[in-house]
């Protein structure tokens, strides 16, 4: 009998955990999944609505930040090789238009 019940409990333990990393995977895949969403509608404005090269960036890099509601707290950081930055985020709820800020070093 208590054989049966730490067998059990071991299924039952082994079972969440295996709930759980499947949980885990299914955040962090939304996550990237909407990072890229984010990307791909940077690289569109800075391709074709700001003339931007792509041997004129430097780094382009995607956040997710701590705070703020969703979609807004996604965010993408854009470094060109002239020290240029571009903030990027979404400019309205559904996602149809980014903004963006520019800043100087």
């Amino acid at each position: 009998m208590k054989k049966l019940a730490i067998v059990s409990s071991l299924l039952l333990l082994l079972s969440l955990g295996v709930i759980g990393y499947f949980y885990y995977q299914d955040y962090k895949t939304g996550a990237i999944e909407e990072r890229e969403e984010l990307l791909v509608a940077t690289t569109n404005d800075l391709f074709h609505n700001r003339g931007i090269y792509l041997d004129e960036i430097e780094s382009i890099k995607a956040y997710k930040g701590t705070t703020g509601v969703y979609p807004f707290n996604y965010f993408v950081v854009v470094v060109l090789k002239d020290n240029r930055e571009f903030y990027y985020e979404w400019k309205d709820k559904e996602k149809s238009k980014v903004k963006y800020n520019e800043s100087f070093n």
